[in-house]
């Protein structure tokens, strides 16, 4: 399986626009830096395990969803 990091920095961008957040007010209520928000929002780079585990709990969405074969 694959990562799927277009889909992911899609869905977490979607998630901020909708909650109406900018990438610092985002990223504090992720729980993560804003210099790592907005890396992973330009597909720049893998999050590493936590990260990857705080942003799916942001999204409600199980930590298998982001990777090739997985609907969302």
């Amino acid at each position: 399986m694959k990562f799927n990091s277009e889909r992911f920095a899609q869905m977490l961008r979607l998630r901020q626009y909708e909650k109406r957040l900018n990438v610092t007010a985002a990223a504090k209520e992720i729980g993560i830096s804003k210099a790592t928000l907005s890396r992973l929002n330009r597909e720049i780079g893998l999050p590493d395990v936590y990260t990857y585990f705080l942003c799916c709990k942001w999204l409600e969405r199980d930590m298998i969803a982001f990777f090739n074969g997985n609907r969302i």
